[in-house]
């Protein structure tokens, strides 16, 4: 889908004052492993801050490869590495 978008954007210039402009994008993606806990093993509640640090944790993946992709040149898409739930400390 990601490429399809890429390649959307690479051949639908856009009109520009003087002439048509082409769009380029760089798009990091992040993430998130599915998680493999036993619901019954899974203390609760689970703290608002654990969901914080996992959000956290994948912005930043995807930060990451999202400069990984500028740096690479315009036009793609660069995927980090895949995130995984941390444990759940009771």
């Amino acid at each position: 889908m990601i490429q399809r978008l890429l390649a959307h954007l690479r051949d639908k210039p856009v009109s520009g004052v003087d002439s048509p402009i082409s769009l380029q994008v760089s798009i990091g993606l992040g993430v998130l492993e599915p998680h493999g806990f036993d619901p019954a093993n899974i203390p609760h509640p689970v703290s608002s801050a654990y969901f914080d640090a996992m959000a956290r944790l994948l912005i930043q993946q995807a930060d990451m490869a999202l400069y990984r992709a500028k740096r690479e040149g315009g036009n793609r898409t660069y995927r980090a590495e895949t995130v995984q739930w941390q444990a759940i400390q009771a």
